[in-house]
């Protein structure tokens, strides 16, 4: 009788674990398919093939190039060929309609040709003096990697492993655009921003330099990693470059330089309404955006990318607000709807929060750092620093009104010991608290 009961129990609990195991099988299988559906919500496959950045003309043409030139005129669903195949390579557009293509280097040829059409691929011809040279820097060397066309005319190339060039004749003759002799100006050269009429922005593996001449000449700007990737700039002419690990803003056109709480990757665009979209990590698989120039970050819903896809190649967003990516494994993908007008398929939450507190850069630091804060509307603000048994040691803002906006407070090594610290922003009944390390 005895083992009669402990086999009915028995079975009794491998059917609970059998249930148990089921309906657990069973969630999985909902949340897989649930966060499967998300993507598919975000997301639509245009094509298998296409891998790399777009270009967008002005009446929203896509130009593409893989192994060849094609163009599409509605959203990617179909494409035209127009170039010949032995014209292929980087693709650029500029303001003014000229369309650029730059072959890629071949070692045994010693040739890196670059063709352009100013009838939108209807006629090519080739730019002459753009080869391989052992004069070096006296004839355009290496692979183009990004173009641009200043406000003045001038076009702007960047070479891998030769600099930037410059043309004032719309491509007939190039010069090496000099940096200054103080400037350490890399060759690997990753992106170009126009700014304004003068001020022109250039990343490469040293860093981010600055030119005020239209890219005559350039110096080295206070960015604080090496390897920027990527240059965007708002309507308020707030400037973004991404890195491999943060992404950082400046306000006066790339002297300066203040870190966004964000840990950014290669790639990031701005719509027309000033919306941030930013893949997080080298060739990353989560795509986040920001409706506040950066100030607070939300993922686009469970997963940015589609779940057989590994992670972005490239993003790019049409001129009406849709975005378009390339996956490594996965071809050319369109958002579903508009990112400017009312597409918002994971919409932030609204943050009650209507103030942000940054940590301060650099940190730790030895003569000097700048602690950022930006508040959305006027009001009293305190900023004080404090030891780590909670003892305010100094007072940087006590009760003072602020407008509204960005702002930045310099604080001097001398007046606090070596040590850890933290310092706390106070606003509108709230108070927020990083820590800081003086060395």
């Amino acid at each position: 009788m005895k083992e009669h009961c402990f086999a009915i129990i028995n079975r009794v609990e491998r059917n609970a674990v059998i249930k148990l195991t089921v309906y657990y099988a069973y969630i999985l299988f909902i949340a897989m398919n649930t966060r499967e559906v998300a993507c598919q919500e975000f997301w639509s496959q245009l094509d298998k093939d296409t891998r790399g950045s777009l270009q967008f003309g002005s009446d929203g043409s896509i130009y593409s190039t893989n192994s060849k030139v094609r163009k599409s005129t509605d959203k990617g669903e179909s494409w035209i060929q127009i170039a010949p195949d032995s014209i292929y390579g980087r693709t650029f557009l500029t303001e003014s309609g000229l369309l650029v293509v730059c072959r890629p280097y071949v070692y045994e040829l010693g040739l890196g040709l670059v063709y352009v059409s100013d009838d939108d691929g209807n006629n090519w011809r080739k730019w002459q003096g753009m080869h391989a040279s052992t004069v070096w820097r006296d004839e355009i060397w290496g692979e183009a990697t990004c173009f641009a066309e200043s406000r003045d005319g001038t076009l702007l190339m960047g070479m891998d492993g030769a600099g930037v060039y410059r043309s004032s004749d719309n491509g007939l003759n190039w010069h090496w655009a000099e940096p200054e002799p103080s400037a350490h100006f890399g060759y690997g050269i990753h992106d170009i921003l126009v700014v304004d009429d003068s001020v022109i922005l250039v990343a490469n593996n040293e860093g981010l330099h600055r030119s005020t001449n239209n890219g005559r000449s350039w110096v080295d700007t206070e960015f604080p990693y090496r390897r920027p990737w990527n240059i965007e700039m708002n309507s308020n002419g707030t400037v973004y470059a991404s890195t491999q690990g943060a992404l950082y803003m400046s306000e006066d056109k790339g002297i300066t330089w203040i870190p966004l709480d964000f840990e950014s990757g290669n790639f990031i665009v701005i719509n027309n309404n000033d919306h941030i979209y930013a893949v997080q990590g080298l060739y990353g698989s989560k795509l986040y955006k920001s409706l506040d120039s950066g100030l607070h970050w939300e993922e686009t819903g469970i997963s940015g990318r589609p779940r057989e896809y590994d992670s972005f190649y490239s993003l790019d967003c049409h001129p009406d607000g849709q975005l378009f990516a390339t996956f490594l494994n996965g071809g050319l993908h369109i958002s579903n709807g508009s990112t400017t007008v009312g597409f918002d398929p994971y919409p932030l939450e609204q943050h009650a929060e209507s103030y942000q507190l940054l940590q301060n850069y650099p940190n730790p630091f030895s003569e000097h750092t700048t602690i950022s804060y930006s508040i959305e509307r006027g009001g009293l603000v305190t900023l004080a620093v404090f030891d780590p048994l909670g003892r305010e040691v100094l007072s940087l803002i006590d009760g003072e009104r602020k407008a509204a906006g960005m702002h930045r407070v310099e604080l001097g090594s001398l007046r606090l010991n070596p040590g850890l610290y933290f310092y706390k922003l106070s606003f509108d009944g709230h108070s927020k608290l990083k820590r800081m390390i003086v060395k």
